[in-house]
């Protein structure tokens, strides 16, 4: 909404609470005309001004919320007669197959989820065993019983579906190595930090062994 010079004018001279309320009425009275203009243009109007609001709240994902924030907050009788305007239709309708497909494979993993919970609670030294199993024998003592433990936290989290559970610390182990670097190459020919130009290959005695 633009408020010309003469309408800017006429508000400073205003008591603050008036000038607020001729704001209101002002700002009223120009959705009304946008409502009034949209219905004057049909159907094809409403099409385009659609796409044009989700084009907006695509390019202003954060200002969308909180305005539609700020609505809800402001018309929560409005909000509850969408949502029973919403729920009525979806039992007229019904679910799709393809809704009642991921309400399925939702319930599923949710399912999973709390078996693989369920597991470890009352299994914990089985469930650790078969996390044992599938760490690499190069890590240490104490790397094993960290992995472990973020295996069996993660689990516990609900992160985890039970199928998964005889593969489930292979992320922690490859976040291990990054972490420890343990399988870092180094370039021979690199000069060694904090020398000058120092190589690693400098320090290879000249009999040694060439492929």
């Amino acid at each position: 909404m633009r408020l010309t010079k003469t309408k800017l004018a006429y508000l400073r001279t205003l008591e603050p609470e008036d000038a607020l309320a001729e704001i209101a009425k002002l700002r009223e009275e120009y959705n009304a005309y946008n409502r009034d203009y949209r219905k004057r243009r049909g159907e094809e109007g409403r099409a385009k001004h659609a796409a044009n609001m989700r084009t907006w709240r695509k390019k202003n994902p954060k200002a969308s919320r909180s305005i539609a924030r700020r609505w809800r907050e402001n018309h929560p009788e409005a909000v509850r007669e969408e949502r029973r305007k919403y729920k009525e239709t979806r039992k007229k309708k019904g679910r799709t197959p393809k809704e009642l497909e991921a309400h399925k494979e939702h319930n599923r993993r949710w399912y999973s989820r709390s078996k693989a919970v369920k597991y470890v609670t009352e299994k914990p030294e089985e469930a650790r065993r078969v996390i044992a199993q599938q760490l690499p024998g190069y890590l240490t003592a104490d790397a094993k019983r960290d992995i472990t433990n973020e295996a069996i936290t993660a689990i516990l989290s609900r992160n985890v579906l039970f199928e998964e559970i005889g593969s489930c610390a292979k992320p922690f182990v490859t976040a291990y190595n990054r972490m420890f670097d343990q399988f870092k190459n180094i370039s021979i020919d690199a000069p060694i930090k904090g020398t000058e130009d120092l190589r690693l290959i400098d320090l290879v005695p000249a009999d040694a062994f060439h492929f």
